[in-house]
């Protein structure tokens, strides 16, 4: 029975952000600081940053200070990852749908993507659920890859796909990746 209760519990947290189609077994080791404090929205002026960096593991994806919905203090983030040819999704999210009227700063979360291949083209597409999707950023994924990106200058736009109907300005988040 308790082998039973357990599978279940990791099919409940597996699910809490929906799978997005092509999703593969490429993510591992996620890890968050957790909110470092809490903020209203948009009050806090810590540099935000996306890290590339290669390891012989595979890519490591590290963001520092990600503006997340306070509720994870309680159900805590979880990452997603899918990589479908030269594209990777990357997402990440709350592990459940509770939200709260706050915001707090995450002052670090990574993880490491593998299966990539080294010296290849690929273009990744970041997204924090609680903040603007990044535009896709391109890299080659070799010994020399150490990109850091200021997020606040990667930020996608808003666009008017028809009237009164608002998106990201990523055909990647556009999909029902979401």
């Amino acid at each position: 029975m308790k082998k039973f209760f357990t599978l279940i519990l990791a099919a409940l947290a597996f699910a809490g952000c929906g799978l997005m189609d092509g999703d593969t077994a490429v993510s591992y080791d996620f890890i968050h600081s957790g909110c470092a404090k809490t903020t209203k929205a948009g009050m806090y002026d810590a540099d935000s940053e996306l890290r590339l960096t290669y390891t012989p593991e595979g890519l490591l994806v590290t963001r520092k200070n990600a503006e997340v919905n306070c509720a994870v203090k309680q159900d805590g983030l979880e990452c997603k990852v899918s990589v479908e040819a030269n594209t990777i999704g990357y997402r990440v999210c709350q592990k459940s749908d509770v939200s709260a009227n706050c915001l707090c700063l995450v002052e670090e979360m990574s993880s490491t993507v593998t299966g990539l291949v080294e010296g290849s083209e690929y273009t990744i597409y970041y997204w924090c659920e609680d903040e603007r999707p990044l535009v896709p950023i391109s890299f080659t994924f070799d010994k020399n890859l150490n990109l850091i990106i200021d997020t606040d200058l990667y930020m996608a736009e808003l666009v008017e796909i028809e009237d009164g109907v608002w998106t990201f300005d990523v055909p990647y988040w556009r999909e029902p990746h979401m």
